[in-house]
């Protein structure tokens, strides 16, 4: 068997923090205050235009990365 272990988490989210509030005038059949009251979401978080999954992938990778010698890093597992 395999020996592998999961030894950091990170994540990072896109720069352009909205309200969820901000949808209920615009969206009304969305009924966000159902949403925010079910979920707890208060906020969504949007990618700008240079923002792609490979950006944002590197930065959250880039956070983890400063506290481990990349020489013993055999490999990093993207999510998205």
């Amino acid at each position: 068997m395999i020996n592998l272990t999961i030894n950091n988490l990170s994540h990072f989210m896109g720069s352009n923090k909205k309200s969820c509030s901000a949808f209920i005038k615009s969206n009304p059949e969305w009924k966000m205050k159902e949403v925010i009251k079910k979920t707890g979401i208060n906020y969504i978080y949007e990618s700008n235009k240079k923002e792609d999954v490979l950006e944002l992938s590197y930065r959250s990778s880039s956070k983890t990365l400063k506290s481990f010698d990349k020489k013993k890093i055999d490999s990093i597992i993207v999510v998205t």
